[in-house]
C-alpha cells in the first residue's frame, strides 16, 4: 500500500505521454496568451505581465522551450512536473512522513483524479508550483513533527522555495507561506525559524510595493468574468474528481463515497497523531472559507492544496472501512482506468472540435477576408493565433477596430479585455463598420449562465440585421457557429 502513489504516479506519466505522442497537441487558451508572452522581449515582457495575474519566473522558464512546438513542449512541462511530484513523495517516504501519517491513499487519490491529470501537462504555473508546494508542505511537516530540533538545512530549503514561489505562482507562494506559519508556531523554542519567516514576509513587502500592488491594480477589473461562474465547493471538487464530462452516475457515484469517507474520518479518526489530523481539518476549513470569498472555487487549478488536504481525509476513511485491501486497491484502479479515459476522450473531443472550427474558418475564408468574432475582446486574436497560417482570418475586437491588427499580445490589449454592457445597438454597428469587412464568422461559446462581455448578444443582434445572408453551423452541445455574408454596416 506505501508504494501505491509512486505506482499510480509512474503509471499515469507512461500514459499521458502515449497520449501525448498518439493525439494532435495544442494549446489552449491560457496556454496561448502564457506562451506568446514568453516570447516578448525581458523589457516588453515584464511590463505585459503588469497587468497578468502571474509573477514572471515561469514565462522566463518557457524561453527555454521549444514553444513553438507544442507537442516538445507538452512533454517537457509533463516530465518537469512528475519529476517534482515523484521527489516530494520520494522525500516523504524517506521522512517516513507517508508511513507513519497513513497518506499513501490520500496521494492515491490525489494522483488518480481529473484535475491531477490536467494540471500536469498544462503549460502553465500550477504544473510546476504545485509540486513545489507539495515539497515545502513535506519538509514543514517533517519539521513540525520534530519540535525539540531544528534541522537548518532543510528550513533554508523550505524558505528558499517558498521564495521560488513568490516568482512562480502567488496562490502556491500564499499556501506555502501558510504552511510556513504553521512549522514556525511549532518551532516556537528556535529563534531562526521566526527571524526567517521576518524575513520572507519582509521580501513580499518589497516585492508588492515594486511589483505586486501595480498587477493588483490593473488584474482588479480583468477578473470580474469569476462572477458569471459557478463559485462552489461541490462544483470543483466534481470537476476534480471526474472532468468536466458533467453529472453523471459516475460522477455522482464518486461525489457521494468522497462525501461519506470524508464524514467518516471525521466521525473515526484514523490513529495517527491527532494534532496532525486536527491542522489537516482546520486548513481543509480555512481554505474552504478562503476559497468561497476569494471566489477560488471558479476553476480546479485554484483548490489543488484543498482537494489534497480533502483527498488525505477520505484515504483514512476508506482505509478505516475496508479491512481486505483488494477493495481498495480495486477502487483505485476503477477510478485511475475511469479518469484516464475521460482526460484522453477530452483530449480527443477538444482536438477535434478546434479541427472542425478550423475547417469551417478555412472554408469561409478561401476567397476574401472574414472577420472573427468572439463573445471577449481577446478570445478572436487567441484563436487566430492558434491557426496562424491562414492570413484571410482577421480577428476582431468589436470595442476597438482594428486593434487586433498586429496579431501580438502586449499589456494594452490584456488591459482592454472589457464587455459590452454600456453599448448601444447603433454603437456596435458603428464600431464593427470601422473594420471594413463584409463577412464575419462568430463562435458562440453557450453556458448555463449569462454571458458577461455581451449579455443582451448585441453583436449577433447586429449582424442578424444587417447581413443578407445568414447561416448557422451547430458544432456540440455549447459551441454555435454563425456565418455572415454580404454585411452592410456602412
Amino acid at each position: 500500500m506505501i508504494y501505491l502513489p509512486f505506482i499510480v504516479l509512474i503509471l499515469s506519466l507512461v500514459v499521458k505521454i502515449i497520449i501525448l505522442l498518439h493525439i494532435p497537441s495544442f494549446y489552449v487558451f491560457d496556454e496561448i496568451i502564457i506562451t506568446q508572452i514568453s516570447r516578448l522581449s525581458l523589457p516588453q515582457l515584464l511590463n505585459t505581465i503588469r497587468v497578468e495575474p502571474h509573477p514572471p519566473l515561469f514565462y522566463l522558464f518557457l524561453k527555454m522551450f521549444p514553444i513553438e512546438n507544442v507537442l516538445i513542449s507538452k512533454i517537457i512541462i509533463t516530465l518537469v512536473s512528475y519529476l517534482l511530484f515523484f521527489l516530494a513523495f520520494l522525500y516523504a517516504f524517506q521522512r517516513k512522513i507517508i508511513q507513519n501519517h497513513k497518506l499513501s491513499l490520500g496521494l492515491t487519490i490525489f494522483v488518480i483524479s481529473f484535475g491531477f491529470l490536467e494540471i500536469t501537462s498544462r503549460v502553465k504555473q500550477d504544473s510546476v508550483s504545485l509540486p513545489i508546494l507539495f515539497i515545502i508542505a513535506f519538509i514543514s511537516l517533517n519539521m513540525a513533527r520534530l519540535p525539540s530540533s531544528l534541522n537548518i538545512k532543510e528550513l533554508l530549503t523550505a524558505h528558499f522555495l517558498t521564495l521560488v514561489l513568490l516568482f512562480t505562482g502567488y496562490i502556491a507562494y500564499f499556501q506555502a507561506m501558510l504552511v510556513l506559519l504553521l512549522a514556525t508556531i511549532y518551532l516556537h523554542k528556535f529563534s531562526v525559524p521566526r527571524y526567517l519567516y521576518l524575513a520572507q514576509a519582509l521580501v513580499l513587502s518589497v516585492y508588492f510595493s515594486l511589483y505586486g500592488y501595480s498587477q493588483l491594480v490593473a488584474n482588479s477589473q480583468r477578473f470580474t468574468w469569476v462572477n458569471d461562474l459557478y463559485n462552489s465547493l461541490l462544483y470543483a471538487i466534481r470537476a476534480y474528481l471526474g472532468g468536466y464530462s458533467g453529472i453523471n452516475f459516475y460522477v455522482e457515484a464518486l461525489l457521494i463515497a468522497f462525501a461519506f469517507f470524508f464524514i467518516k474520518s471525521l466521525i473515526k479518526p484514523p490513529s495517527i497523531n491527532r494534532q496532525f489530523f486536527l491542522n489537516v481539518v482546520y486548513l481543509i476549513v480555512f481554505l474552504t472559507i478562503t476559497a468561497y470569498v476569494t471566489k477560488f472555487f471558479v476553476t480546479i487549478r485554484y483548490i489543488s492544496f484543498l482537494f489534497l488536504l480533502i483527498s488525505l481525509a477520505v484515504g483514512w476513511g476508506i482505509t478505516s472501512s475496508f479491512t481486505k485491501k483488494g477493495y481498495i486497491y480495486l477502487f483505485v484502479a476503477i477510478v485511475f482506468t475511469v479518469n484516464l479515459t475521460y482526460y484522453a476522450v477530452d483530449i480527443v473531443s477538444s482536438t477535434r472540435g478546434n479541427e472542425t472550427i478550423e475547417s469551417i474558418l478555412n472554408r469561409y475564408s478561401k476567397t476574401s477576408k472574414v472577420g472573427l468574432l468572439m463573445d471577449s475582446t481577446i478570445s478572436p486574436l487567441i484563436h487566430t493565433l492558434y491557426n496562424q497560417s491562414n492570413e484571410n482570418i482577421v480577428p476582431v475586437s468589436v470595442l476597438f477596430p482594428r486593434l487586433l491588427e498586429e496579431r501580438r499580445i502586449d499589456s494594452i490589449l490584456l488591459m482592454l479585455d472589457g464587455n459590452f454592457k454600456n453599448k448601444q445597438f447603433y454603437e456596435i454597428k458603428s464600431l464593427l463598420s470601422e473594420n471594413n469587412l463584409e463577412s464575419y464568422v462568430y463562435l458562440l461559446t453557450l453556458s448555463n449562465k449569462q454571458g458577461y462581455y455581451d449579455p443582451e448578444r448585441l453583436v449577433l443582434r447586429v449582424l442578424n440585421d444587417t447581413c443578407k445572408s445568414k447561416e448557422f453551423i451547430p458544432l456540440n452541445y455549447n459551441n454555435i457557429i454563425f456565418v455572415f455574408r454580404s454585411c452592410e454596416l456602412e
